[in-house]
């Protein structure tokens, strides 16, 4: 079980940095990586508080995922990342107002039903 929170606070730690990420090219506004503006890209990203944090989050993250790795076999860990695909679905319509289809809320009970057999394995 004390190896089941490296992976959980990896699962957190790379949403809170996606919706650090989301947050920050929400408020640069649509971002082009064409060579005549990949270095005004480079920089509105890098001078984002937001995606900086993101970023920094990433790396926090990775650091708990290799932890975890060591510790635990890849096939029971790597499932468990799905958490990752509930809590952004649910962040992001509470945060961002993103729009939450039948469809992805079914998909979403699938994800959720497989965690709970592997978690049963």
């Amino acid at each position: 079980m004390k190896d089941l929170w490296y992976i959980l606070a990896s699962v957190i730690l790379n949403v809170a940095g996606q919706m650090c990420i989301k947050k920050g090219a929400l408020l640069k506004g649509p971002l082009d990586i064409i060579a005549r503006g990949l270095s005004a890209t480079a920089v509105a990203i890098f001078t984002s508080p937001f995606i900086m944090a993101g970023l920094f989050l990433y790396v926090v993250s990775a650091f708990c995922w290799i932890v975890a790795l060591s510790r635990v076999e890849l096939s029971y860990a790597y499932p468990i990342l799905s958490l990752g695909y509930i809590l952004i679905m649910f962040l992001s319509h509470w945060l961002f107002h993103e729009h939450l289809s039948a469809l992805r809320i079914m998909g979403t009970v699938g994800v959720i039903v497989g965690l709970f057999l592997i978690f049963k394995s």
